[in-house]
């Protein structure tokens, strides 16, 4: 007994050491983008409640509007490079649908709550960091984001 005791009491001055409480990380993501949804894709001035994203045209030719995002194994690059995203959570679903969720910067000031998904942080710095949450699915060759509500 005297010797849980004093275990439980060696295990509490560890715990209340200075240092002892490191600022929680998430853990990385499990896994990747496959190499058939990473690279240069344009993204389609569709209305829909998703986003729908094919390849840039092979012969060099960039997208119209500086509509080109591109896409990492852990993140993506968008609006000519305003926006950067690291994935923080990666879940595979299905052959060609991944879960993905990240931290975003924004190089403007969100003005409008559109420009701030999921209630991101406005910065006076110019800057605005935001928290995307969605799913990316590879359907016929176009890539299709569907944000979700973060919850």
């Amino acid at each position: 007994m005297k010797a849980a005791i004093a275990a439980g009491c060696v295990v509490l001055s560890v715990l209340n050491a200075p240092g002892a409480h490191a600022r929680w990380k998430p853990k990385p993501p499990s896994t990747t983008l496959p190499a058939e949804m990473q690279g240069s894709w344009c993204r389609d001035k569709d209305k829909n409640k998703w986003a729908t994203f094919h390849r840039n045209d092979p012969t060099g030719i960039l997208c119209p509007d500086k509509r080109g995002w591109t896409i990492w194994s852990n993140g993506w690059r968008n609006n000519g490079g305003k926006d950067t995203c690291t994935f923080t959570e990666i879940d595979k679903l299905d052959r060609y649908v991944y879960y993905v969720r990240g931290m975003c910067k924004a190089k403007r000031n969100a003005t409008l709550p559109m420009d701030m998904p999921n209630e991101g942080t406005w910065i006076p710095s110019g800057n605005s960091v935001y928290e995307e949450v969605g799913e990316l699915h590879l359907v016929d060759g176009a890539l299709v984001l569907w944000r979700l509500p973060d919850v």
